[in-house]
């Protein structure tokens, strides 16, 4: 992600497609929305690694870790808490990250980022897998929205309202981030109950 200072006009304009942490430092250039979710900090690492990095504590032992980190004033903050020895590798964009991501050897022992991120960057580069260390910390997520325009917060925020009383958003979630298909995929075409209908 880049800099939560940029402007909505930058002519990179990706990261208003995700969402975003919602924190003092990422409200300084955008209005968010309310939380749509809350999100587990994850760490993206070779597979090889990660049982070295099942726990924070057990992560702060190993020292001086060369964390990637998107060039966010809100997640170095973060990551300045939570491992304060870490060495932050800083990535502004997707296409950066791409690059971190495809290099051999990586520059960098992990990649933060929440869960969900984690989770799809390690599908698409197979030898990296997501690990959630515990305890768990989580994060609230929101949409940014320009600033000043109530109207557009406005909408965007009853927008999430009711998709949530709706189970719209629990429903998505379930299905884009767990994986749970089988209630919207119809059942597989069978001779005994298409062709013969002996099942309901």
């Amino acid at each position: 992600m880049a800099d939560a200072g940029r402007h909505l006009d930058d002519a990179n304009c990706d990261i208003f497609m995700s969402l975003l942490p919602i924190a003092p430092e990422t409200r300084l250039g955008f209005t968010l929305t309310q939380p749509v979710l809350s999100g587990a900090v994850g760490l993206v690492v070779e597979d090889w690694r990660r049982r070295a990095f099942r726990t924070w504590a057990g992560i702060r032992e190993q020292g001086a870790l060369r964390v990637a980190v998107a060039g966010e004033r809100a997640q170095l903050r973060f990551l300045s808490q939570v491992l304060p020895q870490a060495r932050p590798v800083v990535f502004e964009d997707t296409a950066e990250l791409n690059a971190l991501l495809a290099a051999a050897p990586p520059g960098f022992d992990a990649l933060m980022m929440s869960a969900e991120e984690g989770a799809a960057w390690s599908i698409r580069f197979p030898r990296y897998t997501l690990v959630t260390p515990a305890p768990v910390l989580l994060a609230p997520f929101g949409y940014a929205v320009a600033p000043g325009d109530a109207q557009l917060l406005a909408f965007v925020d009853a927008w999430l309202d009711n998709a949530r009383s709706g189970g719209i958003v629990d429903g998505l979630y379930r299905y884009w981030m767990l994986g749970e298909t089988s209630s919207t995929r119809p059942p597989r075409w069978s001779i005994a109950r298409d062709l013969l209908g002996w099942l309901d």
